[in-house]
């Protein structure tokens, strides 16, 4: 029995003092890992998020616009036209499934959202409140409408410029739109 007593070694304070190091440069290693895992995903998740809701307002914005007809007595546009195009802003006379009548509508940039107004008639005095197309958690730093075409001579077709970031992840997105019905 003393044989066996004797030959049962312990740590000595060196090794465990080693051990002990080993185990906390691993620890450190470890949670510096999953630090960065968490940072790529929250990146991943905004990136994905400014994605999809530039995608949405761009594609409602734009299947709008090419709904848009030329507003005859000028009431909607301002003169006889097809759109009015101001800073950061369109507005057009566009037909309205839900009521079946044709409505003016404008999409502008305010506080850092693309937001909408519908008119009740087809005139611009009888603008309803803004309607918020973007959520406030993103910040929309560029809205422009180019016009390509006059109407008469040549097909009219709207670009749009949208600019979005939420976060460290930004994009920006450019689509051109023609007319449904020709005002040739």
């Amino acid at each position: 029995m003393k044989k066996i007593i004797k030959n049962q070694n312990g740590m000595t304070l060196v090794e465990t003092l080693v051990s002990i190091a080993i185990f906390g440069i691993i620890s450190i290693l470890l949670v510096n890992i999953f630090i960065v895992a968490i940072k790529t995903q929250n990146r991943i998740i905004n990136t994905q998020v400014v994605t999809e809701e530039s995608n949405y307002v761009t594609e409602y914005m734009t299947s709008k616009i090419r709904m848009a007809i030329k507003d005859e007595t000028g009431d909607c546009v301002g003169s006889v036209s097809n759109y009015s195009i101001g800073t950061n802003s369109i507005r057009f006379l566009s037909y309205d499934s839900n009521s079946a009548t044709y409505k003016c509508r404008e999409f502008f940039l305010e506080d850092n959202m693309i937001k909408e107004k519908i008119s009740t008639d087809n005139t611009s005095f009888a603008f309803g409140l803004a309607v918020p197309l973007t959520s406030s958690s993103i910040i929309t730093s560029n809205l422009s409408f180019f016009v390509i075409g006059n109407g008469n001579e040549y097909q009219t077709r709207i670009t749009t410029l949208v600019s979005m970031t939420k976060d460290s992840s930004s994009i920006k997105l450019q689509t051109t739109v023609s007319k449904r019905e020709l005002d040739l």
